[in-house]
């Protein structure tokens, strides 16, 4: 179709545009009003090597991986309930916590959105707690290893180590892998994240514009009745040699 004809098939169907987009726009407003406010607490965790060289920071790339899943599996969530970080009412909350990893800062990133703030800091700081409280009951096992080899051995022996600490949460005097740095971090957070009323309303109106205007589209291109002299001479190729008005009345 030509421009012109889009304009005329758009001033015949400007209605059914701005209806879908009110429609649609109504209820993706509906569907959220209703709802209850939530809220995402979230903390950082990080992966260092030490020593710090080429070789371990590799391994730090795939430990940081490996972290990921053991914040929220049955044995860490059940270690926090057993040493009180959590409620019983938290534990499918911290099931369901969700975890992202980066391998390029080392870092792995723990989030729960509830519609209570104070739950969801709650298991975040639990789960965070944990991670590190087991990282380093890990690395003083290793130091023990290493210091009974040592005392039994002329050749000193030193492991390395792959130290998991708090982004976030660390304890005033910088000591990032203490094990009560975490009681009460991170704290509740003050601003709702959720229902997001506005946006929702307003990608239903950008939708339902969408889909009015396929739907005007569509249906002129559908019909292929004649509209007016210009029609007639496009598609007939005959001259009009008169038209009757749209609008006359009976003298």
């Amino acid at each position: 179709m030509r421009p012109e004809v889009y304009l005329r098939v758009l001033r015949r169907g400007w209605w059914v545009i701005l209806l879908a987009a009110l429609v649609a726009g109504a209820i993706g407003y509906l569907s959220q009003a209703h709802r209850a406010k939530t809220y995402e607490a979230s903390t950082r965790l990080a992966v260092t090597a030490f020593p710090n060289d080429y070789f371990f920071d590799q391994l730090t790339a795939n430990w940081t991986q490996a972290l990921e899943p053991y914040v929220h599996n049955p044995n860490a969530v059940q270690s926090a309930l057993d040493k009180g970080y959590l409620q019983p009412g938290d534990v499918p909350l911290a099931y369901n916590a969700a975890t992202r990893n980066s391998r390029d800062d080392r870092t792995v990133t723990i989030a729960v959105t509830d519609t209570d703030p104070v739950r969801a800091a709650r298991v975040v700081g639990a789960l965070a707690r944990i991670a590190v409280e087991k990282n380093k009951a890990d690395q003083d096992a290793i130091a023990e290893a290493d210091r009974q080899v040592n005392t039994q051995s002329q050749n000193a022996r030193f492991t390395p180590r792959l130290v998991v600490t708090s982004l976030d949460c660390a304890a005033p005097s910088g000591g990032l892998t203490s094990a009560d740095m975490l009681p009460n971090c991170p704290s509740p957070p003050t601003k709702a994240n959720g229902p997001r009323v506005k946006l929702t309303a307003l990608a239903g109106v950008v939708l339902g514009g969408v889909l009015g205007l396929i739907v005007v589209l569509t249906a002129a291109a559908l019909d292929d009745s004649l509209k007016g002299r210009d029609d007639v001479q496009r598609y007939l190729h005959l001259p009009v040699i008169a038209s009757i008005p749209r609008g006359t009345t009976k003298q």
